[in-house]
């Protein structure tokens, strides 16, 4: 029988080292929401897939790379796109080929970024913790929802 409490003890697991759970009101109601806890942005939302209930999570911290996932009420854990930490390219790269990388990881970061605002997992540009904001500009040339 696939249950929310297997959600619930999932995410504490995966945050158990900072003593971090997910917040007993946002789990009864199923409200989306951002934890800021221990340098750590963690931003929530619930949804259901093929009539099983999952958490979508963007768990940020300065010290390690984003991560996005889902985790089912089954169990099954679900990775998903998270901005890219960095780009490369060949030692024999043409300039081309190096601005082309670089234009590729700002794009792929861009679109990340964006969508996951949308989603609610992002709190709006500027709403982050200060090194996360920093982070997604330097990542993505610019907050994602900020004007042009």
């Amino acid at each position: 029988m696939h249950s929310i409490a297997a959600i619930e003890r999932s995410f504490r697991d995966y945050f158990r080292h900072w003593d971090i759970a997910l917040p007993a009101a946002a789990v009864e109601a199923r409200s989306p929401g951002h934890i800021f806890e221990r340098g750590w942005h963690i931003g929530y939302v619930w949804d259901r897939e093929d009539g099983e209930e999952y958490l979508e999570v963007l768990a940020q911290h300065r010290m390690t790379n984003d991560r996005h996932f889902r985790v089912f009420a089954s169990g099954r854990v679900e990775q998903l796109p998270a901005a890219a930490d960095f780009y490369s390219y060949g030692q024999d790269a043409t300039d081309e080929e190096i601005e082309r990388a670089e234009r590729d990881y700002v794009e792929h970061n861009r679109r990340v970024y964006a969508d996951l605002r949308m989603r609610g997992l992002l709190p709006p540009a500027g709403g982050n913790l200060h090194s996360h904001d920093i982070n997604e500009y330097l990542r993505s040339g610019g907050l994602t929802d900020a004007p042009e």
